[in-house]
C-alpha cells in the first residue's frame, strides 16, 4: 500500500496498492475502523493494466481521487470514485510519485518527478480537498 486519502465527507478512506495496480475504497464505520469484508478487504474503485504502478494520492474537493502513476502511463490519474473512470494527466517523468494540493484556491498541484529529482507546480483543473486536520 502506498497512497492513502480521505473522502470529502470523511466516510471513505482510499488506498493505492502499488504493484497490485488497484485503487481501493474502505468504508469507515467508526473512528479507526473500516467495514469488515467476507473476502478481500476494501472495494475496488479502479484497476490499472500492464506496467502502470500506483504511488501517492490526493483527493479533489469533489471527491475525485488523484493517484500518481508510474512507468507505462507516467503522471497523475484522476479517478471517479463511483464509476472508476480514469482521466490521465501526463508528466515527463517515468516516476511521477506524489501529488499534493495547495494555494489559496486549492488549484495548485505540486507533483514529485522522482527520476529527474524535480518538483513541478501546475494549475489543476479542479480544486483539491483541504487536508482533514490541517491548519
Amino acid at each position: 500500500m502506498n497512497g492513502v486519502g480521505l473522502s470529502p465527507d470523511g466516510q471513505t478512506v482510499y488506498a493505492a496498492l502499488t504493484f497490485e495496480r488497484l485503487l481501493l475504497a474502505f468504508e469507515i464505520v467508526a473512528p479507526g475502523k473500516v467495514a469488515p469484508s467476507a473476502m478481500a478487504p476494501g472495494r475496488v474503485v479502479s484497476s490499472f493494466p500492464g506496467r502502470i504502478y500506483l504511488d501517492s494520492l490526493a483527493v479533489e474537493a469533489n471527491g475525485t481521487v488523484c493517484v500518481a502513476t508510474l512507468l507505462d502511463r507516467p503522471g497523475i490519474c484522476a479517478v471517479d470514485p463511483v464509476t472508476g473512470a480514469q482521466e490521465d494527466f501526463a508528466f515527463p517523468d517515468l516516476l511521477t510519485t506524489n501529488i499534493v494540493f495547495g494555494g489559496n484556491d486549492m488549484m495548485d498541484a505540486w507533483v514529485c518527478l522522482s527520476t529527474t529529482g524535480k518538483l513541478a507546480r501546475v494549475r489543476w483543473p479542479r480544486p483539491g480537498l483541504r487536508l482533514a486536520f490541517g491548519a
